[in-house]
């Protein structure tokens, strides 16, 4: 064990003791046991009669969506039982909504004490463990390390952001990722930063995003019917998805300037953090009338998506739309969601989470690079030309058809150590 990983974990057993108290009432009701590292015996027995899991971690509900086709080809290639941990109850609540019966038993991820590693590792003693995306715990890593298990990660996103953040405790990053098996990663930059770490080339595999392969999952198999509601009514829809905090007023200012062309315009408000939806809606309470998601009224105007789960089926109703989390540092958000519809978008500067997916869609004129609400307004006028639908519709087929196979190819890597 490199000082640096031992150091960590001394912290780190030192931090959930002391937080223990606080970390307990907020999670209470919330799989408290399971994140202490505690299961029911249902689930233990099941483990002993099957055998060894294959163990898949998801954070949250981004993170869900990209793992799901990656799991639905182990559901159908492998015998092995398949869990799947999330750290929140959205991600969770996502899992239940698009994975039904896909794995055996979905838990919440155990805190990153080393004697709650040793604990839940001891009961679940998985075959192997694959981390999505970003979610990287030193001490769960390292101890599967020690213990002889293969660790994954499939779908690595490393930002620009991130690896300045990295590079600044390299070393400890470098011992960390060296403990996985293999890194899978969305891009040759991907790869690259890695390298920059100081990590083997040699561990690393560069596969594609399995979140191009989940999204033209999820669309082939969505129903739209419950859906069927909002499409009704004429005139242009306008979807905002993902907001946050600061950006909220932004969109529904350039959707008055909207309102001056057309008039019969309306506009769905998707906030990231759902139980903002009624502080959104008193912000759009003069651009007619407003109502809530899980309320609709007759003849709305603007509308606030308060549940999570359906942003992606809204996509397929815009006929222009705005990614959140741009506009504000939060990295940004899936710009494939409206693309796979083809819907043209527009998104603020802030897009370190999807920098080679912004590159290639803007390219394609899919997108556009919007800084307030006056270029907000433009680039929603612009994306409202029938023409120009027409366009981006079919430069969006193109796009998605040349699918990379990013899951089947990690399942491949991943299958050999079973």
């Amino acid at each position: 064990m490199s000082l640096s990983i031992c150091l960590y974990r001394c912290a780190a057993a030192l931090a959930f003791s002391a937080a223990s108290p606080w970390l307990s009432r907020k999670y209470s009701g919330q799989g408290l046991s399971e994140r202490k590292g505690l299961y029911d015996r249902s689930l233990i027995d099941t483990l002993r009669r099957r055998g060894r899991p294959l163990w898949v971690h998801s954070v949250s509900v981004g993170e869900v969506q990209s793992a799901s086709p990656f799991l639905r080809l182990a559901k159908g290639e492998t015998k092995r039982p398949l869990l799947l941990s999330t750290i929140t109850a959205t991600g969770r609540e996502m899992a239940g909504r698009i994975l039904e019966g896909v794995p055996d038993r979905t838990i919440y991820y155990p805190w990153d004490s080393p004697f709650i590693v040793d604990r839940a590792l001891d009961s679940i003693r998985p075959k192997a463990y694959v981390t999505v995306e970003t979610e990287i715990w030193p001490s769960m890593i390292w101890e599967m390390k020690r213990r002889g298990i293969p660790s994954f990660m499939v779908n690595g996103r490393f930002s620009e952001k991130t690896l300045r953040s990295m590079r600044k405790i390299a070393p400890f990053w470098r011992d960390v990722l060296s403990c996985y098996s293999t890194i899978m990663v969305r891009s040759d930059s991907d790869r690259d930063g890695l390298m920059s770490l100081g990590v083997d080339g040699g561990r690393i595999e560069v596969t594609g995003d399995c979140k191009l392969d989940g999204l033209m999952e999820r669309k082939a198999s969505m129903d739209l019917s419950e859906l069927s509601w909002i499409s009704k009514g004429q005139g242009p829809l306008i979807v905002a998805g993902s907001t946050h905090q600061g950006e909220d007023q932004i969109v529904i200012d350039a959707f008055r300037k909207v309102l001056n062309h057309h008039p019969d315009a309306r506009l769905v408000v998707v906030p990231r953090h759902p139980d903002r939806a009624q502080d959104v809606a008193n912000v759009a309470w003069d651009t007619g009338p407003v109502c809530l998601y899980s309320c609709p009224v007759s003849g709305w105007r603007t509308m606030v998506v308060d549940k999570i789960g359906v942003l992606f089926g809204l996509y397929s109703l815009a006929d222009a739309a705005f990614v959140g989390g741009s506009l504000v540092p939060k990295g940004g958000q899936n710009i494939m969601e409206p693309a796979i519809w083809g819907v043209p978008f527009c998104q603020g500067p802030y897009n370190d989470d999807f920098v080679q997916a912004t590159e290639e869609l803007f390219a394609l004129g899919v997108g556009t690079p919007v800084a307030d609400s006056d270029s907000m307004a433009r680039a929603f006028l612009d994306d409202l030309d029938p023409e120009r639908k027409r366009k981006v519709s079919e430069s969006c087929e193109d796009y998605f058809s040349g699918g990379k196979e990013a899951a089947k190819r990690s399942w491949e890597i991943v299958s050999s150590c079973l």
